[in-house]
């Protein structure tokens, strides 16, 4: 049984234009309902009528009401509809189950990062460049254009003073159980492993230790120069060790210390020891400002393989002036 829409009540008089507007379009909608709730009965007669389309009233009211797209009934009973006819509105939580299917959500858009209450996002789904990364916690194997960090403990520290410590926690303390400091050169001869230490202006008053694989030299070589500007003197100080074994003749060493105060005046030679098959150190000063340092085997043909150290110290103490490595 279909019911009809109830008539809008009477307007009581006097009544405003208003109120006589808003009546009549009450009393239109009723006439549209009503003639939708006379259609969906007829619909539901015809096809009460039809044994082979209907097996009762229940099923005869449902296609009754599905027989025209645009009716509507106040009433009805209906079953077994068809989640694709949902056009439009929003279904209730409720009738979701509590536990949802499996789903293959590759077609979800636009979704929210900032509703993830709990898991944990695969690696594969994060990928860019991000900034602004802070929180507590500890990276590992972490690895950056130039940095490749597989230490298992704090092995660099920097305070808030921008003190560095290596293998200390405490940058103002110096402490250390083990090795602090390996530097490594680049290549035999030219590439040396070099620590370099001066006061509060760069490239002057300075202490310079450079240490040189040697390996296969026979006749003199350049192995590092030392240059300066100014002509007020540079009261330099080098010593120079080189210790090893030229082939086919026998081991030795060679030390130097040396003077040298700049423009091209003879390097002064302080002290000097030499053993054995020793290499030979020589310098040349006769470039202004600069001194070139060199080695050589012990006869200047056989191959001498060893280590060399120089140090330098560089007490500048005028303005305009300057020394640098190579």
């Amino acid at each position: 049984m279909i019911r009809l829409p109830q008539p809008p009540q009477m307007i009581g008089v006097p009544a405003t234009p208003e109120q006589y507007a808003q009546k009549f379009i009450e009393i239109q909608t009723y006439l549209q309902n009503l003639v939708t709730s006379l259609e969906i009965q007829q619909n539901k007669k015809e096809f009460e009528t039809d044994a082979t389309n209907t097996t009762s009233e229940d099923e005869a009211t449902a296609k009754a009401f599905f027989f025209d797209g645009n009716s509507t009934a106040e009433e009805a009973d209906l079953s077994n509809l068809n989640a694709s006819n949902l056009t439009s509105g929003t279904i209730p939580n409720a009738r979701f189950p509590a536990t949802l299917p499996a789903l293959d959500g590759s077609n979800l858009t636009s979704l929210n990062a900032s509703n993830l209450g709990s898991g944990t996002v695969p690696t594969a789904r994060i990928s860019g460049t991000y900034g602004n990364i802070t929180g507590v916690g500890t990276l590992t194997n972490f690895t950056s254009q130039g940095i490749n960090d597989d230490a298992n403990a704090t092995a660099i520290t920097i305070d808030a003073n921008e003190n560095v410590g290596i293998n200390n926690t405490n940058p103002d303390q110096y402490v250390t159980t083990s090795k602090v400091v390996a530097i490594q050169g680049t290549a035999n001869q030219t590439g040396s492993a070099s620590l370099h230490m001066n006061g509060n202006t760069d490239g002057s008053n300075y202490y310079n230790t450079q240490v040189f694989s040697i390996d296969g030299v026979g006749s003199a070589i350049e192995i590092t120069r030392f240059t300066g500007t100014g002509a007020n003197g540079f009261r330099a100080y080098f010593k120079i060790i080189a210790t090893g074994h030229t082939g086919a003749v026998g081991n030795g060493i060679n030390i130097k210390e040396i003077y040298y105060d700049g423009g091209v005046t003879s390097a002064v030679q302080i002290s000097s020891y030499v053993a054995n098959f020793a290499p030979v150190i020589s310098y040349n000063t006769s470039t202004t400002n600069t001194i070139i340092i060199s080695l050589s085997s012990s006869n200047g043909s056989s191959p001498f393989k060893g280590v060399m150290k120089v140090e330098a110290m560089i007490p500048l103490d005028f303005s305009n002036s300057t020394w640098t490595v190579s």
